[in-house]
């Protein structure tokens, strides 16, 4: 059974469409995020002053300043994440989805002060 002219011309235009959707709503959520580029750039200094590197897999859960340093690192994630690499949740604590998501791009799963430093510039935020 062939499939008609007009049959392969929808099924083009709908995979056009859900391309397009699709491409939308990545843009979108790496748009929306919790806090601002700025607002991450004020706790900076406060980032610095107490926290202990490498920061890793467990961080962010009690501690406020941790959650600000996996925040970036989340930022950061979602920012150099590539086409197709699902957007994590920029919730401060730093789980297995953070860490798969790391690892994806950089291979490694903990963050040392280099790296951490690097990422604020790429960011825009040092």
């Amino acid at each position: 059974m062939a499939i008609s002219k007009t049959t392969k011309k929808w099924l083009v235009i709908s995979a056009i469409i859900v391309g397009v959707l699709a491409g939308a709503w990545v843009i979108f959520k790496k748009l929306k995020s919790n806090k601002s580029n700025k607002e991450i750039a004020d706790q900076a200094a406060a980032i610095e002053s107490g926290l202990t590197f490498p920061i890793k897999k467990g961080n962010g859960y009690d501690n406020a300043i941790e959650n600000d340093a996996v925040l970036l690192i989340q930022r950061w994630i979602n920012y150099a994440g590539v086409s197709g690499m699902s957007i994590i949740a920029e919730d401060g604590k730093f789980g297995e989805e953070t860490e798969y998501n790391l690892w994806f791009l950089t291979n490694v799963t903990e963050v040392d002060q280099e790296f951490f430093d690097q990422m604020k510039t790429e960011l825009g935020i040092a």
